[in-house]
């Protein structure tokens, strides 16, 4: 394999596994931070959701659950939460 060549495909792996490393992190459910949270998609925020549940053991929530939830979380934390705070506060 010619130099350039392993150097493109090095560069290749080191973003695919920050790019994993990155996407991993972010979904801590409930302990998804104020600021993660407001950063990302829609869809990402319903799988933030929806593992939110899943580890309070709730396995199947309704869609009408999972839009209240998200609703709530940027209500919270546009309004009382901080960058820091997590999205679990919602529920309390």
């Amino acid at each position: 394999m010619s130099q350039g060549r392993r150097v493109v495909v090095s560069v290749i792996a080191i973003a695919v596994s920050v790019g994993l490393a990155g996407c991993g992190a972010a979904n801590r459910g409930g302990d998804t931070t104020c600021g993660d949270y407001l950063a990302m998609s829609s869809g990402e925020q319903t799988a933030v959701i929806e593992k939110h549940y899943a580890d309070k053991g709730k396995t199947s929530p309704s869609n009408g659950e999972i839009s209240m939830a998200r609703a709530s979380a940027v209500l919270y934390c546009r309004t009382a939460g901080s960058d820091s705070s997590p999205i679990k506060n919602i529920d309390g």
